[in-house]
């Protein structure tokens, strides 16, 4: 079936049809779309649905359109207020009789009472009063019922738009945590990236000072080393341990202890905190044995450092997620 434009006017048997869920699927579809996307639709929709809830009110309808109401329409809470209002406001005015409703429908009007019934009531008590004075209490009456059901009209019709509001800003919601899902996906494949480029500017910055750390790794046998050990930040707070070297240069071995093994890999970002530099950089490793549990060791030229203070930052790689920093180890250097 050809949808028809968002200029045309559908008929308004199709949309009753739509409205009681008897319309064909792809045009269901359609009028689901036109709804959203067409301001001049949702109103002449709600135009023909205010008409078939008065029909229903007022017992006009009948037959197959009567039995989809009863099990289509009504099947929403909301829609059955809107019944209720309007089977309320046809019992008041007298515009037409109240349809009978089932016990399932349970959609039930106040009862009121009649002008007779108002009439034997003073009469239980002696009185008698000209009919021009029931005449203008009954108009009183209906002037306040009236001015009460307008007021409830109002009242329905706001709370109509704040559930429309509100229904809105859910879906909103829904839409912003997906993108931020999305979002957080894409930061961790930042994060991933960075950290390679940054690995590589570290082994530049070790070409540029001398030669990558392998270099220190294959010439150890024949330089002076020289090791730390760095307690994890939590039992490290305090005092910063001392790192003693001396000028002809040699090999670093530090070796950071870890508080708990927790990821596959790590990574080891030496930094100058008075400079903001990263001055060294190794990835991956993997944790080993260590004098309390495990620790991630490290080898580097010492003529990389001078004398400062220092921070090893230590990384883990939990290889489907974004890195994370589980420690930092501050330690100074002295030239001896």
């Amino acid at each position: 079936m050809e949808r028809q434009n968002l200029s045309e006017k559908p008929d308004d048997r199709k949309m009753v049809s739509y409205l009681l869920g008897t319309l064909g699927e792809a045009e269901t579809e359609h009028f689901d779309e036109l709804s959203v996307a067409s301001d001049t639709f949702a109103a002449r929709l709600r135009a023909v649905e205010d008409d078939l809830v008065d029909a229903y009110a007022r017992g006009e309808l009948s037959g197959e359109i009567l039995d989809s109401f009863r099990t289509h329409y009504l099947a929403s809470q909301r829609r059955r207020d809107r019944v209720r209002f309007a089977q309320d406001f046809v019992s008041l005015t007298g515009l037409g009789p109240a349809t009978p409703k089932s016990a399932s429908e349970r959609v039930r009007p106040p009862r009121h009472r009649t002008a007779r019934e108002g009439l034997r009531s003073f009469r239980w008590f002696g009185l008698r009063a000209p009919n021009w004075a029931f005449a203008g209490i009954a108009l009183a009456l209906v002037g306040a019922g009236a001015y009460i059901m307008i007021q409830n009209l109002q009242l329905r019709s706001r709370a109509v738009r704040l559930q429309s509001d509100r229904d809105a800003l859910q879906q909103r919601a829904r839409d912003l945590e997906k993108q931020a899902d999305d979002d957080r996906s894409q930061a961790a494949r930042a994060m991933e990236e960075l950290a390679r480029v940054n690995d590589r500017l570290a082994q530049l910055e070790q070409q540029k000072a001398g030669g990558p750390a392998g270099k220190a790794d294959r010439a150890s046998s024949g330089l002076p080393s020289v090791a730390i050990t760095l307690a994890p930040p939590i039992r490290g707070a305090g005092q910063v341990p001392t790192l003693s070297l001396s000028p002809g240069g040699g090999v670093v071995a530090i070796n950071a202890e870890l508080e708990s093994d927790d990821f596959p890999s790590y990574q080891a970002v030496l930094k100058d905190p008075a400079r903001n530099q990263i001055i060294w950089k190794r990835t991956p490793i993997k944790a080993s044995p260590g004098g309390r549990g495990k620790v991630v060791s490290i080898r580097l030229d010492a003529r990389l450092l001078k004398a400062a203070t220092y921070n090893l930052e230590v990384v883990g790689l939990p290889g489907n997620r974004a890195p994370e920093v589980i420690g930092n180890y501050p330690f100074k250097v002295v030239i001896q």
